[in-house]
């Protein structure tokens, strides 16, 4: 025990210093990028400062110092392939940071920084991060980092596969889920509600949320969960209103999202309310979650069958 401590103290000295001479390097050469990067994701247990993500969101944009232009051609690609090296390590609290700076950057990160994103198939690999357990801490933190890392996967999946510009934060993105017809629209909800299931299937647990890091990620899959549900409801009512009307095979599929609909809602109304209930204090607004009454899968799957039967002639 005392040698495996010895061992992850020493780890983490060395992690602390390579951020100090990094952080010293780039003061020199005028690297902000590279100064932001580890500022960003550093050993401190506390969120992201938000002086060094607007910074490093920034560049990704291309807004940044002519030094860091010059030694980075590629300043989307070279701020993705850097914040993957830091994920790659035991230490939780760097992991953990770093997921929340990527998903910043889904966020508000530019175009081209989430085409990087989505071209790294193994950006959220779970086979490439490392065991966090090694510590009492990591331990206790490692599920929640996991379904964190898995949450970010399918989010970084979907955008790529539903293959729009806008993102689930702007207005225009229910528009061109308005857009879209019947057919296209069954695949795109399947998708986001997919993207929704990471978010309701996870397990919360107060005592893990004891540290501002942990907390600043639970805010943005709130606002995210928030989201989703928001566009997913929008958009199956208007289909539950057109239900009628469809050829049987349309009804089919529509049947099939709707159960999966109503099965990843109830659980991220459970997941709400817990959080609802919890003693702390989490800055995204938690909404309360309408579910549809609960015969309505009843009358879809009577509908379905009825319009099975063959018709007389």
């Amino acid at each position: 025990m005392s040698t495996a401590r010895t061992s992850n103290d020493a780890k983490k000295a060395g992690g602390y210093l390579k951020e100090k001479f990094t952080i010293g390097i780039s003061r020199v050469t005028g690297d902000e990028v590279s100064r932001s990067i580890m500022k960003t994701t550093s050993h401190m247990l506390k969120a992201p400062k938000d002086k060094h993500l607007q910074r490093l969101l920034s560049a990704t944009h291309g807004h940044c110092s002519a030094d860091s232009l010059e030694k980075h051609k590629d300043m989307a690609a070279y701020i993705v392939e850097e914040l993957e090296k830091r994920s790659h390590t035991h230490n939780w609290i760097v992991v953990l940071k770093t997921m929340i700076t990527f998903h910043h950057i889904l966020i508000d990160g530019s175009l081209s920084a989430n085409r990087v994103m989505q071209r790294n198939r193994g950006l959220f690999c779970m086979r490439a991060v490392k065991d966090l357990a090694d510590s009492p801490d990591g331990a206790a933190q490692k599920n929640f980092i996991e379904h964190y890392i898995r949450y970010l996967e399918e989010r970084n999946i979907s955008q790529a596969r539903i293959d729009v510009d806008p993102r689930i934060e702007t207005d225009e993105y229910l528009t061109v889920l308005k857009s879209m017809s019947n057919e296209v629209l069954a695949k795109a909800m399947t998708q986001l509600i997919q993207q929704l299931e990471c978010i309701a299937n996870i397990e919360f647990r107060e005592v893990v949320v004891d540290n501002f890091a942990t907390l600043d990620a639970y805010n943005l899959l709130i606002a995210d969960g928030t989201r989703l549900y928001g566009m997913l409801a929008n958009r199956m009512l208007y289909i539950l209103e057109r239900f009628d009307e469809m050829e049987i095979m349309a009804k089919q599929t529509w049947l099939s999202v709707y159960r999966r609909y109503a099965k990843c809602v109830h659980s991220l109304a459970l997941l709400f309310q817990r959080l609802v209930s919890a003693n702390r204090h989490f800055s995204s607004p938690i909404p309360k979650i309408n579910e549809f009454p609960a015969d309505v899968l009843m009358k879809l799957e009577q509908d379905v069958e009825y319009s099975s039967i063959p018709k007389e002639t």
